[in-house]
């Protein structure tokens, strides 16, 4: 959520007054989006995480759930870029 499409999407929900959990695995975009949506109204809670790996999605949940008691809405927007043959992708 630390830039790009994230980024703008965690500033739509701020404006709308959500609750965000923001995970980034670049601590300063991190903070300077979290710092943007809290002037914007919006409770947020930051996970410095990547998302792009099963331990650091889970650190996200697990993060989300111990602050806010669920998820409601999952924005599933990590911009990842690897290079392999189809058939070796999982």
């Amino acid at each position: 959520a630390g830039s790009g499409i994230g980024a703008a999407i965690a500033r739509a929900y701020a404006t709308e007054g959500a609750r965000l959990l923001l995970a980034d695995r670049n601590a300063a975009s991190l903070a300077e989006t979290a710092i943007t949506c809290r002037n914007l109204g919006a409770e947020v809670v930051e996970c410095l995480a990547d998302v792009g790996s099963v331990e650091g999605a889970q650190a996200s949940v697990d993060r989300c759930v111990e602050h806010f008691g669920g998820i409601d809405i999952l924005v599933n927007n990590a911009g990842m870029l690897t290079q392999a043959r189809c058939v070796d992708l999982s």
